[in-house]
């Protein structure tokens, strides 16, 4: 069973509505981070057709046409509000055929004081190989009051953290955005996608790992 600190992660895991381009739409899941500056955190990727727009914003043009978001808490009855989405310089979206690193990373700062939950913090150091993570997120289709996943990181490549799921019939839908979490409830990753490893009855997950998450979020309080 997870540990007190991954259970109290549930708190800081939301549903987004964006607001682009004037109209508003749904998609993935989103968290706040906390800190001197309160971040709603998701994927970059939602703002593109696999979020479905029928164009990718690109990276620089997010402030301009990402112009807030509003998120409701899963586990809880707060809601957080945001200005427009800050730039990051180099986001994109995941891709199985790009040799670029891993940053697929959209982030909205909090107007006002974050409400129902004082967020995630970033964990000092990133799981080794072996270790055991959680995905916090609700899965559509799945049990709605099951928001902790188990899994075990395989291994890091290319600024991705990749993980096995111990339930292997887990569908990854409505999770791209979610933290993944330590048993400590520390962030150590962005869930972005799932694929399979060399056992195809394996689920792995793909994330954002701790060291991108870091230094995004760092150069942006910078």
């Amino acid at each position: 069973m997870p540990l007190e600190g991954a259970t109290a992660a549930q708190a800081a895991i939301c549903r987004p509505e964006f607001t682009v381009d004037k109209e508003p739409y749904g998609a993935g899941t989103a968290f706040v981070v906390n800190g001197p500056r309160p971040l709603l955190v998701t994927a970059h990727h939602l703002f593109g057709e696999m979020g479905g727009l029928d164009e990718e914003i690109r990276w620089n043009e997010m402030p301009a046409r990402a112009t807030a978001a509003h998120c409701a808490q899963i586990k809880g009855k707060g809601a957080w509000t945001t200005g427009p989405a800050l730039a990051i310089a180099g986001a994109h979206p995941v891709s199985a055929t790009s040799t670029a690193e891993f940053k697929d990373i959209a982030v909205f700062p909090l107007v006002g004081q974050p409400a129902g939950s004082p967020g995630l913090v970033l964990a000092e150091k990133a799981p080794a190989t072996g270790s055991k993570v959680w995905l916090v997120a609700q899965i559509r289709g799945g049990n709605p009051d099951v928001l902790l996943h188990r899994a075990t990181v395989v291994e890091y490549e290319q600024g991705a953290m990749l993980y096995a799921f111990d339930d292997k019939r887990i569908e990854l839908q409505a999770t791209s955005g979610a933290p993944i979490v330590d048993a400590e409830g520390r962030l150590v990753g962005i869930n972005l996608a799932g694929t399979t490893g060399e056992n195809p009855n394996d689920v792995l997950g793909v994330a954002d790992s701790l060291d991108v998450v870091r230094k995004t979020l760092s150069d942006l309080r910078g």
